[in-house]
């Protein structure tokens, strides 16, 4: 068939209107309006929403419409012109959602601005000349994804550009739980480095065939790590690799029992089976070459906030070309044998839940050189259950964040003091410059009373002092994540000075 290209023009988003007709509608609806609500109540328009708004509009695969009555048809791409209208005006949306559009806006002030007011749409000349794309696109498989080693590539290659963790974290809200990636691409590196013996092991090691989702649920055990010589940090670096002969012969049996079959996500010892510890003293000894312990627990994690797990949201290698066939369940593939804790075996593991489903806030800074008085809040807040306490939570958040100040400046032999918009001031003529803080200190110098911001000196002041303020657990959700960076710097102990 010929190549034929379909012309491209700039449209306005409100001159595009839905398609009443589409197949992700169960029938013909009366009206625009009411394809809307359908949209909003079947196919979580609102969650496309806030990830535009996060992450912008990207315009990648283009909106494909005809030209109906003098009208712009949309035929692909319901969804997000339905987002996008209603992040314009929250009014066409169904009434249970505008209240939640607004807010959203309000969280979101800044971004609101980049949102487009044309975008670029494909125009077909008829109906029929767009069926083989839709197959293509909804039925068929048009793309296929990046596997986990190149997932984990792509994060490295974020952090050798200057980000860190936590930047990747704020500013690339798509890749979730980037230590893991870090962690899975060292891993992969020893893997592929080692000196095994048997040469058929070490090919299986460092090829796609070894499937990470699969061999971190290995990696990721600390009774396995200890065997192996093996640990990380927050951040997903390790800190110690296998290096004696033992060591490299323990994880050479490692690799050799997932290249078997023996080992995988089904039978990798169940954290929460009643035959866990004898299953796991099992598997060591065939590591070490030992006869089984016979008694002893195996080693917990006790860390709560270990970034080094599955990112979430994953199910899977996606486009590993050689992959074992097996998946994971939706939400993350490390699982019992990895110190969060999760289940793990039957197939179907999971990682750390989205921080933005759980009770208590998510806090994954490393704060243990922080005086014990910011140590001691940062405790308490992140054990206050936020859809009991949101306000308190908030109150709390503010004073970690003036403490941290405080203490960062006295370590360096300077005074600060006074409330959080007069301690930011200092903040702001220290490290205005310094490009990694300059959101959060925008946002904490933010004293506007319009489209206040979580986060915000103002929104701080209503939190503690306006009676008729309601803070939610999204909001102060949302504040951590603008903050907590901010505070991690804050909490950097001084450099020593050389001795004279």
């Amino acid at each position: 068939m010929p190549y034929t290209p379909f012309p491209i023009v700039d449209v306005d988003v409100t001159a595009l209107h839905l398609d009443r007709s589409n197949f992700r509608i169960d029938d013909v609806l009366p009206s625009e309006s009411a394809a809307i609500t359908y949209l909003f109540a079947e196919h979580d328009v609102l969650g496309l929403a806030r990830q535009i708004l996060i992450e912008g509009y990207v315009d990648n695969e283009l909106i494909l419409a005809i030209e109906e009555d003098g009208k712009y048809v949309v035929l692909e791409g319901n969804r997000r012109t339905t987002a996008l209208k209603a992040l314009l005006d929250p009014s066409v949306a169904p009434g249970e959602a505008r209240a939640s559009l607004e807010l959203l806006k309000r969280r979101h002030e800044i971004e609101v601005d980049d949102l487009p007011a044309k975008v670029r749409v494909m125009v077909a000349p008829n109906r029929a000349a767009t069926q083989m794309l839709l197959a293509r696109l909804h039925i068929g498989q048009s793309k296929i994804g990046w596997g986990r080693d190149a997932q984990a590539r792509f994060v490295i290659a974020q952090l050798e550009s200057g980000m860190s963790i936590s930047m990747i974290r704020q500013e690339l809200p798509g890749v979730k739980n980037a230590a893991a990636y870090v962690r899975q691409y060292h891993v992969r590196k020893i893997l592929k480095e080692a000196r095994f013996k048997d040469p058929s092991v070490a090919k299986y090691a460092a090829s796609p065939r070894l499937r990470m989702t699969s061999f971190e649920y290995a990696y990721g055990n600390p009774d396995i790590q200890k065997v192996l010589g093996l640990s990380f940090d927050k951040e997903g670096v390790p800190t110690s690799i296998p290096t004696s002969s033992v060591e490299i012969q323990a994880l050479e049996r490692l690799v050799a029992l997932f290249q078997s079959n023996e080992l995988n996500t089904r039978k990798f010892p169940k954290r929460t089976s009643v035959t866990y510890d004898t299953e796991m003293r099992t598997l060591i000894a065939a590591l070490t070459g030992k006869e089984p312990e016979k008694s002893g627990a195996s080693t917990k994690s006790d860390s709560p906030d270990d970034e080094s797990q599955v990112p979430e949201g994953e199910s899977g290698d996606g486009g590993d070309p050689e992959g074992s066939g097996e998946s994971t369940a939706k939400g993350g593939s490390v699982g019992g044998g990895a110190p969060s804790g999760g289940e793990a075996g039957g197939g179907r593991g999971r990682g750390p839940n989205n921080p933005d489903t759980l009770k208590t806030l998510h806090i994954a800074l490393d704060y243990r050189d922080a005086p014990v008085g910011v140590r001691k809040r940062l405790n308490e807040l992140r054990s206050l259950d936020l859809g009991n306490h949101p306000i308190a939570a908030a109150v709390l958040m503010r004073s970690v964040i003036e403490a941290s100040i405080k203490w960062h400046f006295s370590a360096r032999s300077a005074h600060v003091s006074g409330e959080l918009g007069t301690v930011m001031g200092e903040v702001a003529k220290s490290y205005a410059s310094h490009r990694p803080l300059r959101n959060a200190i925008e946002l904490l110098r933010d004293g506007s009373r319009r489209n206040v911001r979580s986060g915000s000196l103002h929104w701080f002041n209503m939190a503690a002092h306006d009676s008729n303020h309601v803070v939610d657990a999204q909001s102060v959700r949302d504040a951590w994540q603008h903050v907590e960076q901010f505070v991690g710097f804050m909490l950097t102990p001084a450099p020593s000075t050389p001795s004279a």
